[in-house]
């Protein structure tokens, strides 16, 4: 089940959530319980040539689906 990081549009609040691609339609927020949320998008990690978990590289876009090979992060 993936991890959502949201924001509620009504009060600011951020969280994380595990959920499921149907629950996701019906989450709220833990603080006011509004379900006007955004989805925010991270920076993660990714491992490395060597094997090693490195910050994403500069300029990777969050779309970046690891198998494109045109950036450093896709190696």
């Amino acid at each position: 089940m993936p991890a959502y990081d949201l924001r509620c549009l009504g009060c600011g609040h951020e969280f994380t959530r595990r959920l499921s691609v149907s629950e996701r339609k019906e989450a709220a927020c833990e603080k006011c319980g509004s379900k006007n949320l955004e989805q925010l998008f991270r920076r993660c990690n990714v491992l490395g040539s060597k094997g090693d978990i490195s910050p994403e590289p500069a300029g990777a876009g969050s779309s970046c689906g690891g198998s494109c090979s045109s950036c450093a992060g896709c190696s």
